[in-house]
């Protein structure tokens, strides 16, 4: 079996309830406090779309370890997807995004002011401790229970972390290749790609061999991820992304591509990025200048190649776990998906 067939499938089950959950938490929360009901909603909202990649990996990684309770896993993947609903709208305001997932953001929705940006905060807030209580619903061994609401609370701390060093990054004109690299550790590939295969294999009993290959693997994928990520974010179609293809550049996002640009960029490439680059209000034919420099200075080709670098570390690491040789396919295609997807 390969990626795309068993991606569908989890994905198709995590949607199913999914929908039941977010019917059940709307109608406990409307009790609460009715007024707020088209609040709730917005925050309920958040959970439909996206590719589901986290709730797909802790449920992969689950049976691949040897768990045979998959209603439970279910249980896991929603907990994850929910919380990376919450911290998604904390991280649009951050960035001032107005759209994700062909979607107004809730703070741009709601005025895009004061009151939007505190609503969406207290939103996001509410979905960590929705997500946490989902989790800790499951009927596991008290041992792993215990296990994995640390590991859960532990890869929330780091992310936000990782939300920390991004913000201080983008505000700081000292940084090196070395920063970077910690940041994309902290803010993606824990809670993308670690933080999901830790929770599934912890959920089926596994021991800490496998865990911390688990890591090394996940660490070398989420690097991957997040760089192509950003060339995604830059070099994308916004209609398939459906986020917009010059935020990046306007919020002076630190990527691998900016700092080659910074080290290899001839004086006048270097100038005009200095006024181009995390510029407000930016112009297509601005952004499309800075797509150019990235392109005439290497930065692309550089990003690409760290991007199949770790990639193929990923892969040798995926080689040593002691799995069935149907789920190392789906780990070696899911490596392909992720240096090859266009959004």
């Amino acid at each position: 079996m390969n990626f795309k067939i068993a991606y569908s499938d989890y994905v198709n089950q995590i949607n199913e309830h999914m929908t039941a959950e977010k019917n059940i938490f709307l109608e406990e929360l409307s009790v609460y406090a009715p007024k707020a009901d088209f609040l709730f909603r917005k925050l309920a909202d958040t959970t439909d779309g996206g590719k589901r990649i986290r709730g797909f990996l802790l449920l992969l990684a689950y049976e691949m370890c040897g768990g045979k309770n998959k209603q439970d896993a279910i249980k896991g993947a929603i907990a994850y997807e929910i919380f990376q609903s919450a911290i998604l709208i904390h991280d649009d305001v951050i960035d001032c995004s107005p759209t994700r997932r062909d979607k107004e953001t809730i703070h741009h929705a709601l005025g895009n002011n004061h009151y939007g940006n505190s609503q969406a905060i207290c939103l996001g807030d509410v979905g960590f401790f929705w997500a946490m209580r989902k989790l800790n619903s499951i009927d596991l061994d008290k041992e792993i229970k215990n296990q994995l609401i640390e590991a859960f609370s532990n890869i929330k701390i780091k992310t936000g972390i990782g939300e920390i060093l991004d913000v201080e990054l983008a505000n700081n004109s000292n940084f090196t290749k070395s920063d970077i690299d910690e940041m994309h550790y902290y803010k993606t590939a824990i809670y993308s790609i670690i933080g999901p295969l830790q929770l599934g294999a912890i959920m089926a009993g596994a021991p800490r061999l496998i865990l911390d290959l688990l890591e090394k693997i996940g660490k070398n994928l989420g690097l991957a991820f997040q760089i192509k990520d950003d060339l995604i974010g830059i070099y994308s179609d916004e209609q398939k992304t459906g986020k917009s293809s010059t935020s990046d550049i306007e919020e002076n996002k630190v990527t691998h591509l900016y700092f080659y640009a910074l080290e290899h960029g001839n004086s006048i490439e270097l100038e005009e990025l200095k006024i181009m680059y995390g510029k407000k209000n930016i112009t297509f034919q601005e952004a499309n200048r800075v797509k150019e420099i990235f392109v005439n200075c290497g930065a692309l080709n550089f990003a690409n190649d760290l991007i199949n670098s770790y990639s193929q570390e990923a892969k040798e690491e995926i080689q040593r776990l002691k799995i069935a040789d149907n789920f190392k396919e789906i780990l070696f295609s899911f490596c392909d998906y992720l240096c090859k997807r266009e959004y």
